[in-house]
């Protein structure tokens, strides 16, 4: 077995962890309706973190075609993998149970700070971006600055439209990145 398939299964526990964290509240909500209100915008920012984790391990593949396998590229992977987990483990808490307050109050009070993480994971990226090679003119980079900037703007914000707003944006620049940009052959997953 190669270095790198062993480092991949490192990293496959951790954002497996952060996923499964993501996909047991939807569970959860999705077998207590009654008990559970769900607010669209954090099931929103937790599509976005579950699409960001399936990302990251193709990623990691063009990464290390590009850098090659080193102990800091190694550290590097580890840190993505741990901010994937933090902001999926945060962004929609399993409940076990009746809860008092709804998903939006839990957002607010919780889950929003699951997009701290998250924006220091396509910051990051732009980081990563450049040392493969990309310019900071190239869309790849450019949309992770876009996607840093507006989760910056949800975290900050108090405000339900400005936070709505900037939802529906982040999910529109992330989907279109997706088809359009990360999935051509030279672009970074990030």
């Amino acid at each position: 077995m190669a270095e790198f398939e062993l480092v991949i299964i490192v990293l496959s526990f951790i954002v497996g962890f952060g996923v499964n964290e993501i996909l047991s509240s939807f569970v959860t909500i999705a077998r207590h309706p009654d008990r559970e209100r769900v607010d669209w915008i954090a099931v929103a920012w937790a599509m976005a973190i579950l699409v960001h984790q399936f990302q990251f391990w193709f990623g990691t593949l063009y990464v290390e075609q590009a850098l090659g396998l080193s102990v800091s590229v190694f550290w590097l992977f580890i840190l993505l993998a741990v901010l994937l987990y933090l902001a999926g483990g945060m962004i929609l808490p399993p409940r076990r149970g009746g809860s008092q307050s709804s998903e939006g109050d839990d957002f607010d009070r919780i889950g929003s700070r699951a997009l701290i993480p998250l924006t220091s994971y396509t910051a990051i990226a732009v980081i990563v971006n450049g040392a493969t090679g990309l310019g900071w003119t190239q869309p790849p980079v450019t949309l992770n600055v876009v996607l840093s900037l507006l989760s910056v703007t949800a975290l900050m914000t108090g405000r339900l439209p400005v936070r709505a707003a900037t939802t529906i944006t982040y999910l529109a620049v992330l989907f279109w990145g997706i088809l359009f940009v990360w999935s051509r052959p030279g672009s970074i997953l990030a």
